[in-house]
């Protein structure tokens, strides 16, 4: 489908009443993919209406990461525009506006009922089936509405539905689903404290912004009835829908903290690479026509579509998600992965490590292939900037028990105080002649003196380990091993 350029305009409206959701920012994503695809216009817009919740820490939070992952907006929060304000508790009046016209056309009218009332209502609708308001203030007589303003009742304004009609959301991915009016209540469209609510507000703000396409999970799609209704009671003409597939677990239950990390922040502190977390959710329920997985940015822009938005649940698949920043961690330029990886190293408390370039490039090239996270990444490193420790204990018990093995890690740390600066080959070769000058194979040497210099059983090519160690350090650990292998036999 194509469309004209002039005239495409889509949101994004998150809530600031908590830290930037995944499946929100997916939503924000296709909004964002499918803007630029078409050169149109992706707007920010703060719906802050519940004041008991909204946060500024909250706002500033969702910013922040919105421009960390790159989707710069066209109009909204810092950004300015021709169609602001662009927060809802600014556009107070342009609701209030446009619920006087409604009352005024005999489309929407006063409810007095007090939250008491209302309680009662659905008590009573509880014991015989499913609650819906009971319209009582449907058509209230002047007196009526006298005696309840008398009270110092103050009403709140509901939306008059025509319960005989039947509303058909047309949508670009679902295709045709029909609501029966019936089945739905006068809604609230405006509180009594003046303060409209998510339906209304939506509708008026996406008309007078010139909203083209209202791109949104499919958890909105009960909404969009309700939300149809008014914009055909306002004269306003309909955007395009499309309501994208929900995010599931790997267990098909809905995505939730209570199953795993939720929030974009806890994916960047997790050390996941925003390339990565922007292409595993661009295929959250995306297919682009081609046979792929890894994509740049520019390629996720030139080939996404709405017709390539699929009907089912996405799953989210963590371990995929691990993959593919495991692979974007190891296309990066050394440059650049050290300047993303500085960070976690200061978590594990390793500040303004001083190797140069010739180091960190190729530790980056002998480790980056082997972590599927930066904080992963960090802590293979780790041991290259401050000692162990402990041993790993299975360690231990398999590499530094044994008669002769403290003898030999003395040997190897005596030769290399001898040498000037070895290389890696002659590491090698002084290791692997000791081993036949003992009689024993290379790995009862190499196995020791891996733990005795990392800690830990694996590691890359020990002797490109040592290398990067460099040879004091080498020695110094050779030694604390051989006296940590004494001690022990001293202590049985």
């Amino acid at each position: 489908m194509e469309y004209n350029d002039n005239t495409i305009r889509v949101r994004f409206a998150p809530s600031p009443t908590g830290l930037l959701h995944v499946g929100s920012f997916r939503t924000a994503l296709f909004n964002w993919l499918f803007a630029r695809h078409y050169g149109g216009k992706f707007i920010l817009r703060i719906e802050d209406t519940d004041q008991t919740r909204s946060r500024r820490e909250f706002l500033e939070s969702q910013l922040r990461d919105m421009q960390w992952m790159g989707l710069n907006w066209d109009e909204g929060p810092e950004a300015g525009g021709d169609f602001g304000p662009y927060f809802q508790m600014k556009r107070l009046d342009l609701y209030k506006e446009a619920g006087e016209k409604l009352l005024k056309e005999g489309k929407a009218y006063h409810c007095y009922c007090t939250p008491d009332e209302l309680k009662q209502q659905r008590e009573s609708a509880s014991e015989g089936g499913d609650y819906g308001y009971s319209g009582k203030c449907r058509n209230l007589t002047a007196s009526e509405i006298e005696n309840f303003e008398k009270e110092g009742r103050k009403p709140c304004i509901r939306f008059r539905v025509p319960q005989e009609e039947t509303t058909l959301v047309q949508d670009l991915v679902k295709g045709e689903v029909p609501f029966e009016n019936r089945l739905i209540d006068d809604f609230v469209i405006m509180k009594s404290d003046g303060i409209a609510t998510y339906n209304f507000a939506v509708v008026v703000d996406d008309h007078l912004m010139k909203i083209s396409h209202v791109i949104r999970g499919d958890e909105h799609l009960a909404n969009t009835p309700k939300q149809i209704m008014l914009y055909n009671a306002l004269n306003y003409p309909l955007p395009l829908f499309v309501h994208i597939p929900i995010i599931l677990n790997e267990d098909k239950t809905k995505l939730s903290k209570r199953k795993g990390a939720v929030h974009l922040l806890e994916y960047y502190e997790k050390g996941f690479l925003k390339e990565a977390i922007l292409n595993f959710l661009a295929l959250l329920g995306w297919f682009p026509g081609e046979d792929r997985e890894i994509m740049t940015q520019e390629e996720m822009i030139r080939l996404f579509s709405i017709e390539g938005i699929t009907r089912h649940p996405a799953v989210f698949d963590l371990a995929k998600l691990e993959w593919m920043n495991g692979q974007y961690i190891a296309s990066l330029p050394w440059e650049t992965l050290r300047e993303r990886l500085i960070p976690f190293l200061e978590k594990i408390g390793i500040h303004k490590p001083e190797k140069d370039d010739d180091w960190w490039k190729s530790a980056l090239n002998l480790y980056k292939d082997r972590a599927k996270t930066l904080t992963e990444l960090a802590d293979h490193l780790s041991y290259f900037f401050k000692d162990s420790e402990d041993y790993e204990p299975a360690g231990v018990k398999k590499h530094f028990k044994g008669v002769g093995i403290s003898g030999n890690l003395k040997k190897i740390a005596e030769q290399l105080e001898q040498t000037g600066t070895p290389e890696i080959g002659e590491m090698e070769r002084m290791v692997r002649d000791l081993a036949e000058q003992q009689g024993i194979s290379a790995g009862k040497l190499i196995h020791p003196i891996r733990l005795a210099c990392t800690g830990r059983t694996a590691t890359p090519p020990l002797f490109d380990v040592m290398y990067l160690l460099g040879k004091e350090e080498v020695v110094k650990r050779l030694r604390k091993a051989s006296g940590f292998i004494d001690n022990q036999g001293q202590q049985k």
